[in-house]
């Protein structure tokens, strides 16, 4: 099992500016992120994980799908920054500027005791979300026909109270297939 802990915690790190790239900045707390886009890329085929997370506000969990741009990105979960019993599942694609998207928000009750299996079952024509073999959102049009790497993380859009802190998003397992 994997853990991505958000803690108290003074670090070095790094922020986004879209004019002059990446800045070093000091920051209070501390977060993770575990992706494969070093070691594996995937298009098509059927991608699922056991996860369970802690929410408090404004932390943002998520397992997505990225590609090399800023979009398409694939969410197959992401919680919203402000409701702790709610994900979204959706797709964004587009370019830069005129981004399009299509979200499925749905309430997961629960979701910080139990784990839960989210998946994605993605084909030329098709993305379908499920969450413990459940088909949650479909979508048939707009559908990436690129190789994506999985990431895991957990965010911040603002700074967290401290005494909300830890929190952690636990993944016990993620398997990949590819289609026949």
């Amino acid at each position: 099992m994997r853990r991505i802990v958000s803690k108290n915690e003074a670090c070095k790190g790094k922020i986004w500016d879209p004019k002059i790239g990446f800045i070093p900045t000091d920051f209070q707390f501390s977060s993770g992120i575990i992706n494969t886009g070093q070691s594996f890329r995937q298009q098509y085929g059927k991608f699922e994980a056991k996860v369970k997370f802690s929410h408090t506000t404004p932390a943002i969990h998520s397992f997505i799908l990225l590609s090399e741009q800023m979009s398409p990105q694939i969410n197959i979960l992401k919680t919203p920054e402000q409701e702790g019993n709610k994900i979204e599942a959706g797709y964004f694609w587009g370019k830069e500027g005129n981004i399009s998207q299509r979200v499925q928000d749905l309430k997961i009750p629960g979701s910080s005791e139990n784990f839960y299996i989210y998946t994605l079952e993605w084909t030329k024509n098709k993305m379908e979300w499920k969450i413990n073999g459940v088909t949650v959102h479909t979508q048939n049009e707009n559908i990436p026909q690129m190789p994506m790497y999985i990431s895991f993380s957990t965010h911040f859009t603002d700074i967290p109270d401290a005494d909300k802190l830890p929190i952690s998003m636990d993944i016990d397992w993620v398997r990949c297939y590819q289609l026949n």
